[in-house]
Order: C-alpha cells, then sequence, then structure tokens
C-alpha cells in the first residue's frame, strides 16, 4: 500500500469524517479509483468502517446517497478506559457532577451566531459542533417538537459499565440548546442503534 496516500486518508478520515470517497478524492487532489482502492482494503483490515447513507455529514442528494467513511476505534488504541474507570470511582458519577461537566463542556462550543438566530440555523450550528465530537448526530422537527439523534455513543468503551453517562448526554444538549431535553432511548441502555433525545420549551437567542 502507498503509504503516503494510506496515511494521507486516515489523516483526513481522523479530522473531517464522515467523508465520501469523491469527497476524499477531492481533499487529497487523487483520483476516486486511487483512493477507492485504499479505502476498500482499509475497511477489510478494519481501521475504517463505512457510515450509514442517511447519517450526517453526507450531503443529501437525488437518488441513491453516497457511501460515507469513519475511521474505526481500533486504529489508535489508548488506554482511556482504565482511566476514565478509575476516575469515575473516585469521583462519582452523581447528577450533580455529570451536570457541571456538561456544562463546563458546552461552553467549549462556539457562541451561537446571533446574525442567524432561527432554530434551524442555531440547530445546525449544534449538530455541526456535535458531529465534530463524533456524535454522528442529526435532528429532526417532530408534531411534539424538535428531536435530536446520536448515531454513535462516544463512550461506548465506558458507558455499558457506566450508563449514568447518558444522562451527560442529556444535560449537554439541555446546555446547547437551553431546552428541557428528555431522554427517549439510549444505544447503550436500551440496546437501539441511536439515541433519541426529544427537546421541550426550546428558547433561541
Amino acid at each position: 500500500m502507498d503509504q503516503t496516500t494510506a496515511q494521507e486518508i486516515l489523516n483526513v478520515l481522523t479530522k473531517s469524517s464522515p467523508l465520501t470517497i469523491a469527497e476524499i478524492s477531492q481533499h487529497l487532489n487523487r483520483t476516486k479509483a486511487d483512493i477507492r482502492y485504499h479505502v476498500s482494503r482499509f475497511v477489510k483490515s478494519g481501521q475504517i468502517k463505512p457510515v450509514p447513507p442517511s447519517a450526517p455529514g453526507t450531503p443529501a442528494k437525488a437518488g441513491r446517497p453516497a457511501q460515507a467513511f469513519t475511521v474505526s476505534d481500533q486504529l489508535y488504541p489508548d488506554n482511556m478506559k482504565e482511566l476514565m474507570q478509575t476516575w469515575f470511582l473516585l469521583s462519582g458519577l452523581t447528577p450533580e457532577t455529570l451536570q457541571t461537566a456538561a456544562q463546563f463542556m458546552a461552553g467549549n462550543f462556539s457562541a451561537t451566531d446571533r446574525s442567524h438566530p432561527s432554530l434551524f440555523q442555531t440547530m445546525k450550528q449544534r449538530i455541526n459542533e456535535l458531529n465534530q465530537r463524533h456524535y454522528n448526530a442529526h435532528w429532526e422537527i417532530k408534531p411534539s417538537g424538535p428531536v435530536i439523534y446520536f448515531h454513535n455513543c462516544p463512550y461506548k468503551s465506558l458507558v455499558s459499565q457506566n450508563p449514568q453517562l447518558c444522562q451527560f448526554d442529556q444535560y449537554l444538549l439541555s446546555a446547547l440548546t437551553g431546552a428541557t431535553v428528555q431522554t427517549a432511548y439510549t444505544i447503550a441502555v436500551n440496546n437501539k442503534n441511536r439515541c433519541m433525545f426529544p427537546l421541550k420549551n426550546i428558547r433561541v437567542n
């Protein structure tokens, strides 16, 4: 495998995934055939995984959606799980601790763009930033109000032993949107393929 092209593909997916073959080709100025060859090999080795066509990050187009890809968890192994589990045991995952942590993390997000104060612009901004943090999120308008979906749990290596982390996501969404956020179901607790968070009383700055 051409190490230069291969590493460039991993680098761009680490920073900007999910991306389609065409998007990777544009990023790297390489042919789609070249990119497709390397991506196919990475998928077989487990370093890259396909993302469902309906997941966020892939532009909506007429006809069959293009397949997008992202890096897999095994690409950069670490010992973060043991470290965090130890920290959880020492500090405790109380609702107060989780809410404080969520508010702190929300402070790392960009301020709401006040030049576009509509619900759609606000939600678009928040979803984009959540996806930069690997939530693979999208939102929809239901008759009962807005709903946010997470198609990936960034804490999946920890949440099976610490289901309280699902409450952290609820607090985070509340801090980001100013809404009352409910948890309908989650990947970890309810064994679903996504998490669902209905929003109530959302306010737009």
